[in-house]
């Protein structure tokens, strides 16, 4: 759909009396000098331009009467606001729902991050037990290199965003589109935020990404795209890896009081008020938490209701709040005013079924009934509330998106959780073995008082008996000390230890054939084989990547048309074009208009000329135009791979 205005649709004076009282709406289209008027009371009239004023129409009488033209069509009405009390209630309860349909992911979360660092595989209490009593508590993280393995395919291997045509005239807008995403994921350093969310996704199971503008550092704001930490993330429940059937999501991050009065000035009265009131030691609720239960509790529970002091919202030893974001989707069906003729798709979400009924009477018009949502995004800190607003956002839709491992319904899990098992047990048997070992004596030594002339020579041999090539004193040499063998350290544990490791191995689905391990006679095709192979089993995480990566570039695309004014592109394109991110003239299909104007320019290509790239850019709604977001392998270990691919060829 084409959205640019390039129309109005006015309302006339009000006319009659009781029953009899009316007004038209009035379609003008821009730069024509006619114009289409609604019937109602059973009647229309003829308008046609004031020849004497430009602008001004003429309402020819009819029944003896005519109309002004009035006001506009109202674009959009005041919404109905909800009191304080009652947004806190929904947004509390909604996160206490939230953090129980999760708490079992975030809880396998924190135990894998322990895993993978090594710190915290052990049992504390199982570990203070076996160091009291003298005994080895090892830890050997086979884990970890394995996932650093795939960590460094993912690094050697990094897609760029890439958008492509999908009609042949499309091709200079993706050209457009590339070189000025590869700018902005350029300086947000992406590429290892990319890594930092695909290694959240292999240890906890899901990464995040977040994409937002930052006026902080420039006025006209900088699209910020980063990696967003696990814990600071709550989703709402879905099963949908994109969010498309999630309603609600929450960023959550704990803050202290004078941060809070800084960033909400104009809460800071209501924040001082909740700080002294909770953390109060004489302060105590006399009512029961009504969010204990979700099912029971009502979404319009009075502040008084609530318990100040639920740990899930403050933090009592560092007096901290915990501030909690929630994003929400707001659905609902509207009328789209239709008129094929003249291109114009006009959404009346905040017209009257008046207005719209009047629409209808229009030669040309046919309302369709679309359903759209808004993003709401409600701020609060315990029981303040912060802000509630219907944010200015490009695209109407999440802007955190999420990595997944793997998600079944409500379970989510990384590489980790399947190896915590077999670890531990690799730790337990490493542990026991050199429990063995410092109890095992491999050989022993007879000898009587009469062996050694003295204590000395004694106490000497004790110390050097195991020492190579020592000399030793004894009383008749003819009756050395003798050895005996003793106790041999039993062969079937280290058989044991080894199946462990090989099964590690087969769990996680990551070996030796990852890493090429190339012989002499190898190619380089059968190398890059092998690591494919190797991969076989884990593909899911380079999907899922994928999936996230797509969502993020059709995102990135709106943003760059929003944010972006026209000098600030072209800019951004020349300064591009001089490091070589070009648009080919070899895309720029022949008798079109952008190629005459080439011819006119005397060869000048479109990336050195700005008159043209204005017009491709101010002509082009570059979020609706049929280009696709993918991704392309222009990094320099793909291209490598290429060559060497091409090079055995």
């Amino acid at each position: 759909m084409d959205e640019r205005v390039n129309y109005k649709f006015h309302r006339t004076s009000k006319t009659g009396k009781g029953r009899a009282s009316h007004y038209h709406i009035i379609y003008i289209p821009y730069g024509s000098f006619s114009a289409k008027m609604s019937t109602d009371n059973k009647h229309t009239h003829e308008i046609r331009p004031d020849q004497l004023e430009i602008n001004q129409w003429i309402i020819d009488e009819v029944d003896g009467h005519t109309h002004n033209l009035d006001i506009e069509v109202p674009a959009e009405e005041e919404l109905k606001k909800e009191d304080d009390e009652e947004i806190v209630g929904t947004i509390r309860n909604l996160f206490k729902e939230v953090l129980e349909v999760e708490s079992d992911y975030r809880k396998k979360a924190e135990e894998s991050e322990g895993f993978i660092s090594g710190f915290e595989q052990w049992d504390k209490k199982i570990k203070n037990k076996l160091t009291t009593a003298d005994r080895a508590a090892l830890t050997i993280n086979e884990i970890e290199p394995k996932l650093d393995i795939l960590s460094g395919h993912q690094r050697q291997n990094r897609l760029d965003i890439k958008y492509f045509p999908v009609e042949e005239g499309d091709i200079i807008v993706a050209d457009i589109l590339n070189v000025l995403a590869k700018n902005v994921l350029e300086q947000n350093n992406f590429d290892f935020d990319e890594t930092e969310t695909f290694e959240d996704g292999m240890v906890t199971g899901r990464g995040n990404i977040n994409i937002r503008v930052d006026y902080d550092k420039n006025l006209e704001g900088d699209i910020i795209i980063e990696w967003y930490p696990w814990r600071q993330v709550i989703y709402g429940p879905h099963n949908k890896k994109d969010l498309s059937d999630c309603d609600y999501l929450f960023k959550i991050q704990w803050h202290n009081k004078n941060f809070m009065k800084n960033m909400w000035p104009k809460k800071a009265d209501d924040i001082q008020e909740e700080y002294d009131e909770v953390f109060n030691e004489s302060h105590k609720t006399t009512k029961k938490d009504q969010y204990e239960n979700p099912e029971t509790s009502s979404t319009n529970v009075g502040i008084d209701a609530i318990n100040k002091k639920d740990s899930d919202f403050i933090d009592i030893a560092r007096k901290n709040f915990r501030v909690l974001e929630c994003w929400r989707k707001e659905n609902k069906t509207v009328s789209i005013l239709v008129n094929i003729s003249d291109k114009v798709y006009h959404n009346s979400e905040f017209w009257s079924f008046k207005d719209i009924n009047s629409v209808k009477t229009i030669p040309g018009f046919n309302p369709v009934e679309v359903k759209r949502q808004r993003m709401r995004m409600t701020q609060i800190a315990s029981t303040v509330l912060l802000n509630d607003e219907y944010p200015d956002v490009a695209v109407q839709d999440f802007h955190l998106i999420p990595m997944y491992a793997k998600k079944r319904g409500n379970r989510i899990w990384g590489k980790v959780e399947p190896a915590k098992d077999l670890q531990r047990e690799i730790n337990k048997r490493h542990s026991q073995t050199v429990d063995i070992l410092n109890r095992v004596a491999p050989y022993g030594w007879f000898f009587d008082s009469q062996t050694f002339p003295s204590p000395k020579e004694r106490k000497n041999f004790e110390q050097n008996a195991s020492t190579p090539g020592f000399n030793q004193e004894v009383t008749d040499v003819n009756k050395p000390p003798s050895q005996v063998e003793g106790v041999k350290f039993p062969n079937e544990i280290a058989s044991y230890m080894k199946i462990d490791s090989d099964k590690m191995k087969e769990i996680m689905n990551v070996n030796l054939e990852m890493l090429g391990m190339p012989s002499g006679a190898d190619s380089g095709i059968a190398i890059i084989r092998r690591q494919r192979q190797g991969l076989i089993g884990n593909e899911f995480l380079w999907d899922n990547l994928s999936l996230a990566k797509r969502k993020l570039g059709r995102m990135l695309a709106a943003y760059i048309q929003k944010i972006y004014d026209v000098p600030r592109m072209i800019r951004i394109l020349e300064n591009r074009a001089l490091r070589g991110d070009v648009i080919e003239p070899r895309n720029i299909q022949q008798g079109s208009r952008m190629a005459d104007m080439i011819k006119e320019g005397e060869g000048i290509t479109p990336k050195y000329d700005p008159n043209i790239l204005k017009i491709i850019l101010e002509e082009a709604d570059l979020t609706k135009y049929d280009v696709v977001a993918s991704e392309s392998a222009n990094s320099p270990t793909n291209r490598q791979s290429n060559f060497i691919l091409w090079l055995e060829a």
